[in-house]
């Protein structure tokens, strides 16, 4: 396994005897650091940091928020926890430690607090629990090699210990009240997570996701992965 910048790059090979999870999993735990620091000559970009210039998500509530200048890290510290396989079908457990932060500005509302805001924020997440379903099927590509593609996707996450806020300025010239619902965001973290972290958690996972389709479509299954089935 050569490591992102060579010339030529091999793909990730490794042999499993039968479905052994724990061959799955240390399989996948040894290729996220090198996948996650982007592979150039696949054209895939590094994702941890992964930075972003402009990231707007309009919330339920009503609340829109935009990102700019940011960054999230921390997706090489992941840990997969279990991995197996039924068929075409790959099930996998993992946890991570996640912190975002950049430039913000928001305007609507946020549970029950109106808001006007343009500052800095920092959201650190101490446990993100994922479960995510994948469905892979081999397809012929128009050279006559195969690869692999992913049919189906189903991700869930759940945020198992503290969230932490640190948003300037929620509100315009008002530090008073910005201390105040800032306050209030971190005693109810895990109420905020799920109205206003979702959004961000689930656009993380899709650019990971984007990118491993990227690498299933540049690289043959036999420099992909060779499982014994």
């Amino acid at each position: 396994m050569k490591k992102a910048g060579s010339e030529t790059f091999n793909g990730f090979i490794k042999s499993c005897s039968g479905d052994s999870p724990e061959c799955l999993k240390e399989f996948l735990q040894s290729v996220l650091e090198v996948f996650l620091n982007g592979i150039p000559e696949l054209g895939i970009k590094c994702l941890d940091p992964f930075e972003f210039e402009n990231l707007q998500f309009n919330l339920p509530s009503g609340l829109q928020i935009k990102f700019v200048n940011g960054n999230a890290t921390g997706f090489k510290s992941c840990i997969f926890d279990s991995v197996r396989n039924i068929g075409n079908n790959y099930e996998l457990t993992s946890h991570c430690n996640l912190t975002i932060q950049g430039r913000y500005k928001s305007s609507g509302r946020m549970l029950i607090f109106p808001v006007n805001g343009e500052g800095d924020s920092t959201i650190k997440c101490s446990r993100i629990e994922m479960k995510t379903s994948i469905q892979l099927i081999p397809k012929l590509a128009s050279n006559g090699r195969e690869h692999i593609e992913i049919s189906k996707i189903k991700s869930t996450h759940t945020f198992k210990e503290q969230v932490s806020y640190n948003f300037t300025n929620i509100f315009k010239g008002n530090p008073v009240l910005s201390k105040m619902v800032l306050d209030f965001m971190n005693k109810n973290w895990l109420m905020v997570a799920e109205e206003f972290g979702d959004p961000i958690v689930k656009y993380g996972i899709e650019e990971i996701l984007n990118n491993v389709n990227k690498l299933f479509r540049s690289l043959p299954s036999d420099r992909l992965i060779l499982l014994t089935m």
